[in-house]
């Protein structure tokens, strides 16, 4: 039995055997590397010369073919933005050939590079042509584009071909003699062959005793330091100091070490992150078995299933069919989804509580399976979402109530934008303007509106673009039968948006019609009667002054003429009243100047001898007022004139009525002899002061002040009632 060889000597026996292999492939690669690489670097550099003259000469052909394409279809929008690139490609191409080598005989070198030469300055003359060709056929002279084509380019082609054909002669040449070259050189490098084998076996011999020394000692460090990895020292070395492979190999056994090391402590960290997540994550994190045993919880999930802690959760939930899922079917559909679709995502589901109390769950989970994709158990989290299911509840019962009163309303209620176009619209339309609802929704409602109330209607759609709510509008719609009724609009913008509340107020608009009409008859026959009850009053002035005419007592002829006075004061007023637009009010200011300007034509002993003073401001009075008014002032004014001026004597009255906190003051003023001091006016039995009395304390509920210094003065101050 042979005896068995030890690692030191199959690690020499087999270094040699290498080093033996090594230097004969080494002989034989140089012997052929030498030839064919040069050989085959000849052939290559021509080639790739050659490809670059016949890429030129294709790319000399495609100008032409697509010169020509243009000539013959005159498409030159698409074909120029061709020709363009084509051109561009064909000075890359030449601007190349400047940078490449011709060759290693300098003559053949020269004689190339002065064909490079030429061919760049056709690239250039031939760019000229095709810009000339190129405008020529933008401007629509094709005749010209032809000459061009078949005379200057043609030309400008052939040379170019010359030039290539000539370049492409002195690269094969090149070749030729290159290949030649390198067969020569062949057959003197296998000459040397047999002298480099002899000398590599003899270098071979001293290196692998140097080699198989070198080896030992490092493979060694590696394997005890890799004996110290396994058992767990990771801050294990391998102290290799040489730089060779070996070295090479310890430096990567190091690195992989530190790596190692890292890895683990980061592996630490993640576990540490991962289960501080896991502990803090507000969702509820799980892993389940197939079966349904909880296998894993965070405290989120204990949390929201109402469990004290996750380990409670996990030791009591065995089966979350029977003790989770409120519906057993869902806990079907969520292996249905997940085991076809290997997630579920935001399903939503009704669980039970600890105490049995439902609450709703989004869940989101994925399988997890072997390597042979049997599933082994699911992983997810779930998210309580009772309180937005109950918000989504109450918002649906409030949609649902606007819902009914949109259906139920009485009102014409109507969602359009500011477009002017109906998008929505309650039963009452259908009732009101007699289309139906599919008639109307979508169409713009100005169609339906009187040709008189759309200007009007299309500034209100302005306010409401304008985001400006339009209150108390009223217009005409017309319905399905051609009759128009009047609808009053409330219509409040959101964007484009408009949300309207309308109301059929025909009914109320003819009403108010008729109202008008009826006051604008009362007001006519209210004119009529009071002008009957001025000429009333007229003809008892004519009669009171047809009787005067036979009186010869003075006494009794004053006592007419006081009553025409006070006769003429109320007919005053209803001439007032009916020359008025308003029918139940008089102008205080312009009665009281024409009743004075009348008392003082009557009682003025001589002309001019006393001057009136009206300051009155714009009070108006009901008739019951005015009429009691123009009687006190016919009394007040007629004794100023008749006792306060005697013998012609010069002098003024002044009558001034204001308002002030609801109180009227009338004022009659004379600067004449004045109420003697000894007539108790308040006590005196004459006809006018009693009419005063009266006139002033019961039918206008006022109070009166007598001043005599500089002559008489009564203040009259009564409350403004029926103004």
């Amino acid at each position: 039995m042979r005896p068995s060889l030890s690692i030191r000597q199959r690690t020499a026996m087999g270094f040699a055997l290498m080093i033996l292999l090594v230097l004969v492939a080494s002989g034989m690669g140089l012997l052929y590397t030498m030839s064919v690489e040069r050989t085959v670097s000849a052939m290559r550099n021509g080639a790739e010369q050659i490809e670059s003259i016949a890429n030129l000469r294709l790319i000399r052909l495609a100008i032409a073919a697509t010169t020509d394409n243009m000539l013959l279809t005159r498409q030159t929008s698409l074909i120029e933005r061709r020709l363009n690139g084509e051109v561009e490609e064909l000075n890359r191409q030449l601007d190349a050939l400047q940078i490449q080598s011709w060759g290693e005989n300098a003559k053949i070198i020269a004689q190339n590079r002065r064909v490079v030469d030429n061919l760049q300055v056709l690239g250039n003359n031939l760019n000229d042509v095709i810009d000339e060709l190129t405008s020529v056929v933008q401007e629509g002279r094709w005749a010209q584009a032809q000459f061009l084509r078949h005379n200057d380019l043609a030309s400008l082609e052939r040379l170019f071909d010359e030039n290539l054909d000539q370049l492409g002669a002195n690269v094969q040449s090149d070749v030729d003699a290159s290949v030649a070259k390198s067969l020569r050189a062949e057959n003197l490098l296998r000459t040397y062959w047999a002298v480099t084998v002899l000398a590599a076996l003899v270098v071979g011999s001293i290196a692998v005793f140097l080699t198989i020394t070198s080896i030992i000692r490092p493979i060694s460090v590696l394997v005890t330091a890799a004996q110290a990895i396994r058992e767990g020292n990771l801050s294990q070395q391998a102290k290799v100091t040489s730089r060779d492979e070996l070295g090479v190999l310890a430096d990567a056994f190091n690195s992989m070490t530190v790596r190692l090391k890292q890895t683990i402590e980061d592996l630490r960290a993640s576990e540490e992150n991962y289960r501080g997540i896991f502990e803090s994550a507000v969702e509820g994190i799980f892993q389940t078995s197939f079966e349904g045993r909880v296998l894993s919880a965070n405290p989120s999930l204990a949390r929201i299933l109402g469990y004290d802690s996750p380990d409670e959760l996990v030791a009591n939930l065995t089966d979350v069919r029977q003790q989770l899922y409120v519906c057993s079917k869902d806990r079907d559909v969520f292996l249905s989804s997940i085991l076809d679709q290997g997630a579920v995502l935001g399903r939503e589901f009704r669980f039970y509580r600890k105490d049995r109390q439902k609450i709703w769950i989004s869940l989101n989970a994925r399988v997890v399976r072997d390597e042979a994709g049997a599933p082994l158990f699911f992983e997810g989290f779930i998210t309580d979402v009772t309180e937005r299911k109950r918000a989504e509840v109450a918002l649906q019962q409030k949609t649902q109530e606007l819902e009914n009163f949109f259906t139920c309303s009485l009102d014409l209620l109507c969602i359009a934008d500011t477009d002017g176009y109906f998008h929505r619209l309650n039963q009452e339309w259908q009732e009101v303007l007699g289309y139906r609802l599919e008639e109307l929704e979508g169409r713009r409602f100005l169609d339906f509106v009187h040709p008189d109330d759309v200007e009007a209607t299309q500034s209100a759609l302005g306010a409401l673009e304008a985001q400006q709510p339009v209150l108390n509008f009223t217009n005409r719609c017309r319905r399905k039968d051609g009759d128009y009724r009047w609808i009053e609009w409330r219509a409040s913008p959101q964007g484009k948006r408009v949300y309207a509340a309308a109301r059929d107020i025909t009914e109320r608009v003819q009403t108010e019609e008729r109202l008008k009409e009826l006051l604008r008859e009362k007001d006519t026959l209210l004119a009529e009667v009071h002008h009957r009850v001025k000429n009333n009053l007229q003809v008892i002035i004519s009669l009171l002054k047809l009787q005067a005419a036979d009186v010869q007592d003075a006494k009794a002829l004053a006592a007419f003429t006081d009553s025409q006075n006070r006769v003429k004061s109320m007919a005053l007023v209803h001439e007032r009243l009916y020359q008025s637009r308003e029918l139940s009010r008089i102008d205080l200011a312009d009665y009281i100047r024409e009743l004075a300007t009348s008392l003082l034509r009557a009682y003025a002993t001589s002309p001019g001898a006393v001057e009136l003073e009206v300051n009155t401001r714009d009070i108006r009075l009901g008739l019951d007022l005015a009429v009691s008014c123009g009687l006190l002032l016919n009394e007040l004014i007629t004794n100023s004139l008749k006792h306060a001026f005697p013998g012609g004597r010069r002098g003024r009255v002044g009558v001034e009525l204001y308002s002030q906190n609801e109180l009227l003051t009338l004022v009659v003023r004379d600067d004449g002899v004045g109420l003697p001091e000894q007539v108790d006016w308040q006590r005196t039995n004459s006809l006018g002061m009693q009419l005063i009395r009266t006139l002033a304390t019961h039918d206008l509920r006022g109070t009166i002040e007598l001043n005599r210094s500089g002559g008489t003065e009564f203040r009259i101050t009564f409350p403004a009632e029926g103004r």
